[in-house]
């Protein structure tokens, strides 16, 4: 009598590594390390960044710090959420990006009435933005649409995603501290900070980085367009 047997193999799936501790410290660690050593070898190569420039650089290192992060043990780009969300929340994020331009106003107007420091961080790429022309294009496209992508994929897709394991809570909060310590001026950290625990809920409740990213585009847009109209 003969058997006949037939062999099965089995397919095991490798599953995703998640973001934790190594990615998170990467984050802060990779945007300083890049952020000098691209601002020392551009003024060694003579360079002098104007407001366009300082968009550009800081649109490739923020891309150049999510990539490194993903790289080193991910390499995935799933743990950064960029599934399509409801139509419900895309709303959402341009409703709420509206509102925090608003509050961005206030922060800043009380704080100038209190301490009467004007400073602006930023006025590179307001002039470069109240020149008008392409430099008004550029400034726009940069500012109001490649950094916002780039900084919710780097704060609330890799930072939040990394601590998320510790709790929505402590990610939110621990993410939008970072986020607003890069903004240097007080009221600018106070108003990031706010963005950046607004972005993580939208983030968490969406399960999508999509929406945050809206209401960040729409915050800077609105921000050069006023600045375009002032000058």
């Amino acid at each position: 009598m003969t058997t006949l047997t037939t062999a099965t193999t089995s397919t095991t799936t490798t599953p995703a590594r998640q973001l934790g501790w190594l990615e998170a410290a990467l984050v802060p660690v990779g945007y300083v390390a890049l952020m000098i050593g691209s601002a020392v070898a551009f003024a060694l190569a003579g360079g002098n960044l104007d407001g366009v420039g300082i968009s550009l650089l800081t649109a490739l290192v923020t891309f150049g710090t999510v990539g490194l992060a993903l790289a080193v043990r991910v390499r995935s780009f799933a743990p950064l959420l960029l599934r399509a969300p409801g139509t419900r929340w895309l709303w959402t994020g341009l409703g709420v990006g509206v509102a925090l331009r608003l509050l961005a106003f206030v922060i800043s107007a009380l704080w100038i009435a209190f301490t009467g420091d004007a400073w602006n961080p930023h006025q590179d790429l307001a002039d470069s933005a109240a020149l008008g022309g392409w430099s008004f294009v550029a400034i726009l496209a940069l500012g109001g649409l490649v950094i916002p992508l780039a900084e919710e994929l780097l704060f609330r897709g890799v930072l939040y995603g990394a601590l998320r394991r510790y709790g929505p809570v402590l990610a939110g909060l621990v993410s939008a501290t970072v986020f607003g310590l890069a903004h240097v001026w007080p009221p600018l950290v106070l108003f990031a900070f706010v963005v950046g625990v607004v972005h993580a809920w939208m983030r968490e409740r969406s399960g999508s980085i999509w929406p945050a990213v809206i209401s960040h585009a729409v915050v800077n847009t609105l921000s050069i367009v006023m600045i375009a109209l002032i000058a």
